[in-house]
C-alpha cells in the first residue's frame, strides 16, 4: 500500500523560453523569468516589463507617456487662461 502523496503541481514556467518562471511581471500576468524581460522607466521606478508587451506597446506608463498624455490639458487650461486675461482686458 503506497499511501497518498503530496502533489503541488507542475511547476511554473516561463511562457517565452519554458525555464522555471519567477513570477508574473505586473502588466499582463504573464509568467516570465527575469532575462525574458527588460526594465522600462516608469513614472518614479524602474519597472520590468515582458517583451511582448514592450513589442505591443502595452506597458506600464512611463515619464514620457504620461507627459504625452497630459499636453492636451495642459493647453486646454493655458487657452482657458489666456481667453479669460484678454476678456478682462477688454473690460
Amino acid at each position: 500500500m503506497g499511501g497518498l502523496r503530496d502533489f503541488s503541481g507542475d511547476d511554473l514556467h516561463c511562457v517565452y523560453c519554458n525555464a522555471k518562471a519567477a513570477g508574473q511581471w505586473p502588466v499582463c500576468k504573464a509568467l516570465c523569468r527575469a532575462p525574458c524581460a527588460d526594465l522600462v522607466m516608469g513614472l518614479v521606478t524602474m519597472q520590468a516589463v515582458c517583451r511582448s508587451c514592450i513589442a505591443s506597446g502595452f506597458h506600464a506608463p512611463t515619464a514620457t507617456s504620461f507627459f504625452r498624455a497630459l499636453w492636451p490639458v495642459v493647453a486646454l487650461v493655458a487657452l482657458t487662461l489666456a481667453v479669460v486675461l484678454w476678456l478682462l482686458g477688454l473690460l
